[in-house]
């Protein structure tokens, strides 16, 4: 027994070592990141923004990059998705126009989320883009 385990973690090992996580590509800004930030939390009063660029592969996909920006609280939100969406859309465009290394992304993620107590968020809505579809 402790051989068949001894064998299936060296396969496990193996694997993930001939496999790396792919490397992170860094967004480059256009202008000041602390300007567009704030442009994109103005949008609709949120109190914070989380802004970061993820990578990651599978056997069926070649590495895939992204951009993810979380927007918190929003004080002047649309009342429905349709509304949210293009709310996002209008993040997505200025991430779009505010990073020179745009067409290194395959994805542009806007996610909107609110806290409902002291510790609990609530999704209104993870909304993904391709570059190429916004304006």
């Amino acid at each position: 027994m402790k051989s068949i385990t001894l064998l299936f973690l060296v396969l496990v090992f193996g694997i993930v070592a001939c496999n790396p996580l792919p490397e992170t590509k860094p967004a480059k800004f256009t202008r000041d990141s602390t300007e567009v930030l704030t442009e994109m939390l103005l949008t609709a009063s949120f109190s914070s923004i989380e802004f970061k660029t993820n990578s990651s592969r599978s056997n069926l996909n070649p590495t895939r990059h992204e951009i993810e920006i979380i927007l918190y609280n929003g004080l002047n939100l649309p009342k429905n998705e349709r509304g949210l969406d293009s709310l996002a859309r209008v993040i997505g465009s200025i991430t779009k126009h505010s990073i020179s290394n745009i067409e290194e992304f395959e994805w542009v993620v806007v996610t909107i989320e609110r806290k409902t107590d002291s510790t609990a968020l609530q999704s209104l809505g993870t909304f993904p883009f391709l570059p190429k579809e916004l304006e």
